[in-house]
């Protein structure tokens, strides 16, 4: 009875794992993001783990977790820090022009709307970076460039991206007792119109690469293609 509880191959055993190794990617995220300058290599090793070892079934979640937190440390510094700036300046430019909208006034309403839709479009733009950076090595400004141009290309998807940040977000601020989960999911949820995304761009590449070859002398596609 015992042996059928506690094996790797139970059903039970398995979402039981999966949803421990969920939450503990949150609390480890949340945990690196105190400093506030780490979050983003902490935001990119997380959607690393995350589609690696969550969604892929790979091996050792949090091994590739910090992998991915050294490897894209420098750049994901950088890039945190530039998008904390940008999201600061736009959220002073969302406190500015809400009064306005508050006062019930046609120009102050339309205003606001059209700023909050800008606003969804660059945080939907933002929420390719990180990804981005988990996934391929390039630098920050070229970084930048192909978050707007994957952004601009695939807006409903951008905009997707936007809504289920804020989502995340305000969930969190009236159900605390969520935050220990919440940056997992959103990653996850996050990860389902990126990665059909990703995959569209890495298919092509991979096709003339060697692939890894498997126990059984079999080639087997990477983790990301499959």
């Amino acid at each position: 009875m015992w042996n059928r509880i506690f094996n790797p191959e139970n059903i039970i055993f398995q979402v039981t794992d999966r949803l421990f190794n969920i939450v503990l990617l949150s609390v480890l995220w949340l945990f690196l993001c105190i400093p506030v300058v780490t979050a983003g290599p902490a935001t990119a090793a997380l959607y690393y783990a995350l589609v690696k070892c969550i969604r892929r079934r790979e091996p050792m979640p949090f091994k590739n977790y910090f992998q991915s937190f050294r490897a894209n440390f420098k750049d994901g510094l950088l890039t945190g820090l530039i998008c904390l700036v940008a999201g600061q300046i736009l959220a002073m430019g969302f406190f500015l022009l809400l009064p306005s909208a508050l006062a019930g006034t046609k120009r102050g309403m339309l205003v606001f709307g059209v700023y909050c839709v800008f606003l969804l479009l660059v945080m939907g733009i933002m929420a390719y970076l990180f990804p981005l950076l988990s996934r391929y090595a390039m630098g920050t400004g070229r970084l930048f460039g192909t978050a707007v141009r994957l952004g601009l290309k695939h807006l409903p998807s951008t905009l997707l991206l936007a809504v289920l940040m804020v989502l995340g977000v305000v969930l969190c601020i009236e159900f605390w007792l969520l935050l220990p989960v919440m940056p997992s999911l959103v990653g996850l949820l996050a990860s389902g119109p990126l990665e059909r995304i990703f995959k569209r761009y890495t298919a092509a590449e991979a096709e003339g690469e060697r692939e890894e070859e498997a126990e059984d002398g079999e080639r087997e596609k990477p983790w990301y293609l499959r």
